[in-house]
C-alpha cells in the first residue's frame, strides 16, 4: 500500500537495511559476539584516529596557544602590581609588563655576553713576531 500524508510506508521490499540490521544482531548475539562492544571501540579508535590527525595538521597554531598561556601565567603577578600602583586600564598595564620583559630578557642577554666579549676579541687580533702592535683580523 502506498505511503499517504501522515501515514508512513509498510515496512516491505523497500526497507531492507532494517531487516539485515536486525539479522545481523541476532546471529551475533546467537554466536556470543559482542556486537555493540566492537563497534564502539571501532569508533573510537577511529575518532582517536581522526583527532590526532587534525592536532597533528594544527600543532603550530597549539604550540602558539600554549606559548601564549605560559607567557600570560609569567606576566599576569606583574600587571596585577602594575594595576594596583596605579595603572587603572589592563590593557597599559600588559603592555607595560610586555617590554619590561622584553627589557629583562635583552639585559640579561647582554649580560650573560659581556663575558664573552674579551675573549672574542682576544681572537680577532693577531701578534705578528717583527710587529708588538696587534693586528686586528677582519
Amino acid at each position: 500500500m502506498p505511503a499517504r500524508p501522515g501515514r508512513p510506508a509498510e515496512a516491505g521490499p523497500a526497507a531492507p537495511a532494517h531487516g539485515r540490521r536486525r539479522r545481523l544482531r541476532q546471529s551475533a548475539a546467537a554466536r556470543g559476539v559482542p556486537l555493540a562492544t566492537i563497534l564502539v571501540t571501532v569508533a573510537v579508535v577511529a575518532l582517536t584516529y581522526l583527532a590526532g590527525k587534525l592536532a597533528y595538521g594544527i600543532r603550530d597554531v597549539i604550540l602558539m596557544i600554549v606559548v601564549a598561556a605560559f607567557v600570560t601565567l609569567i606576566i599576569n603577578p606583574l600587571v596585577v602590581a602594575l594595576q594596583r600602583w596605579g595603572i587603572r586600564r589592563r590593557g597599559w598595564a600588559v603592555a607595560i609588563a610586555a617590554a619590561w620583559m622584553v627589557l629583562v630578557g635583552k639585559g640579561s642577554r647582554w649580560v650573560e655576553a659581556m663575558p664573552c666579549v674579551p675573549d672574542s676579541l682576544k681572537s680577532a687580533y693577531v701578534l705578528e713576531p717583527d710587529n708588538p702592535t696587534p693586528r686586528l683580523l677582519l
